[in-house]
């Protein structure tokens, strides 16, 4: 049997295949490559196509936050602005009631004060022309 081996290796060994099989191999091998570029070919250019995608939507979010902020920006100065004018409002309110309250202070201090203050220069006035 080992005979047999050995004379069916040598055979074999010597044997070729012929050039229409070698062909057929070598245009398998190479449409096999093929696939196999076209495949690599389509991830790549998907995974350019997802990093793009990415890139323009992190951009479009960063310019989201500018306008947003742009907006809390002019609410913040309409806010002030709107307190501005209600402390003004404010201001002006209690300086009429002050003015009310100083100009019934005076007309209370000139009925009620300012008769005994004459009545008494007058009497201190009587007092001392009688002395002379």
């Amino acid at each position: 049997m080992d005979d047999q081996l050995q004379r069916l290796v040598r055979e074999l060994r010597s044997e070729s295949c012929p050039p229409q099989v070698m062909d057929r191999v070598a245009q398998r091998i190479a449409r096999e490559k093929g696939l196999r570029l076209r495949h690599a070919w389509r991830w790549a250019v998907a995974l350019m196509i997802l990093l793009v995608a990415l890139g323009a939507w992190q951009k479009q979010a960063g310019r989201n936050a500018q306008r947003k902020a742009a907006v809390l920006e002019v609410k913040a100065r309409a806010d002030r602005a709107r307190v501005a004018e209600q402390t003004a409002g404010a201001l002006g309110y209690i300086g009429q009631a002050l003015l009310e309250v100083a100009a019934q202070s005076q007309d209370s201090i000139l009925k009620e004060a300012v008769p005994p203050l004459r009545e008494g220069l007058e009497t201190t006035k009587n007092k001392m022309i009688k002395n002379i």
